[in-house]
Order: C-alpha cells, then sequence, then structure tokens
C-alpha cells in the first residue's frame, strides 16, 4: 500500500460485536495501518480516548479526543490529512481538527 504522506483519508466501523472492548470505558484498542511493512497511522482507543498517531520515522500525535459519547455504539471513524493538518470525524461531525 502506498499513502501519499501529505494527502489522505482513512475511513473505518467500529461495532462492540465485533470488538467488544469499544463498548468497556476502561479498555485499550489498536488498530494500525500499515506501508511498506512499517507502521503508518495508529488508532489507539484508552479508556475514553481516541488518538491517533502518525509514524513517519518518529512517533507524532495527530489527535487525541474524547470519544465518551460514542462507546458501546456502531461508530465510523475518518480522519484527513491535508498537508499537516489532520481532522477527525466520528460518525461524519468534526470532532478534533
Amino acid at each position: 500500500m502506498t499513502i501519499n504522506d501529505e494527502q489522505f483519508s482513512i475511513n473505518f466501523w467500529i461495532t462492540s460485536d465485533v470488538n467488544p472492548p469499544w463498548s468497556e470505558p476502561k479498555s485499550n484498542i489498536k488498530f494500525v495501518q500499515y506501508a511498506n511493512q512499517h507502521p503508518y497511522l495508529t488508532f489507539e482507543k484508552n479508556g475514553n480516548f481516541l488518538i491517533v498517531f502518525r509514524t513517519k520515522g518518529e512517533k507524532e500525535l495527530l489527535v487525541k479526543t474524547d470519544i465518551t459519547e460514542y462507546l458501546g455504539r456502531k461508530t465510523m471513524i475518518s480522519l484527513t490529512f491535508n498537508n499537516g493538518i489532520s481532522t477527525l470525524y466520528i460518525n461524519g461531525k468534526i470532532v478534533d481538527s
């Protein structure tokens, strides 16, 4: 998979029936998107927070947001990155930019 380092988007659904820890406030989940066999994007649910990192040499924090209101629900996560600006959408609503 090739990712343009300056412009990309990624979207996925998360549900507690497929990923039970999604409904547990104190649980941890990691989703890692690889590029060229190396971790590139990491979506990490840590307690009530969704944290997104980009690894391009060094680990870079893109987004950290409270997701309490979404826990346990079917949720669409979308991240766009455009020339250094990351925007996180949850269920179509901008939650961090």
